[in-house]
């Protein structure tokens, strides 16, 4: 196996171009990531699009992209769900958001939707609301952090986000028993329960609910 193939697609959904200042965002604990979700829901993108929104000093560009719901696993959400983030290019001119995730087609992840639709993201806690679905030389499947960091238990999920590992540290994170998008999606439904959540999904291997 050769687990450096995993790089190009996980660095092609990290930071959203050069960061411009400091965006300041507090690790959320596991507990925090299933409490503060509308929606946990396992994803395709497929399309991406930037639009103007607002008005005179209000007006700002949003990258608006369009999500095929795979699995609902908390909460309710349509078959195809669209989400804005703040930032982007579009008519000449850009816009740049420090520490937001980037999307392209065909990238699928597990999302935390936020409650509160903010104007900078619609994920808790920004990028500590995106997991990474990637895939191994032998077609097999696993969790990542939006760093790229392979997700090999839960208490990573309050550690800050850093630079995705690379050479020996990430062959030696891909041999490991690292989570399976099954494994992940079961314990965010645990956690809901055990957090009195009554819109828990079912388990699903494949199809939204």
């Amino acid at each position: 196996m050769n687990p450096m193939r995993l790089v190009p697609a996980v660095a092609a959904a990290l930071c959203f171009c050069v960061v411009a200042a400091a965006t300041t965002v507090i690790p959320p604990s596991f507990d925090e990531l299933v409490e503060h979700s509308e929606s946990v829901v396992r994803t395709r993108v497929t399309d991406t699009r930037c639009e103007w929104r607002g008005t005179g000093d209000e007006r700002r560009i949003v990258t608006v992209v369009t999500f095929a719901v795979d699995e609902r696993i908390v909460g309710d959400a349509a078959a195809s769900i669209d989400l804005e983030f703040l930032g982007g290019e579009l008519d000449g001119e850009r816009m740049i958001v420090a520490g937001q995730t980037r999307f392209a087609p065909g990238h699928e992840d597990v999302l935390f939707v936020s409650r509160e639709r903010g104007a900078v993201t619609p994920l808790v806690r920004m990028m500590y609301g995106r997991y990474l679905v990637a895939r191994r030389d032998d077609g097999s499947r696993l969790m990542a952090r939006a760093d790229g960091t392979p997700l090999l238990a839960l208490d990573q999920i309050s550690a800050p986000l850093g630079r995705p590992p690379t050479g020996e540290a990430l062959a030696m994170a891909l041999t490991a028993d690292t989570y399976s998008p099954e494994e992940f999606a079961d314990a965010i439904r645990e956690t809901a329960r055990r957090l009195g959540r009554t819109d828990v999904g079912t388990s699903d291997k494949g199809g939204a609910q």
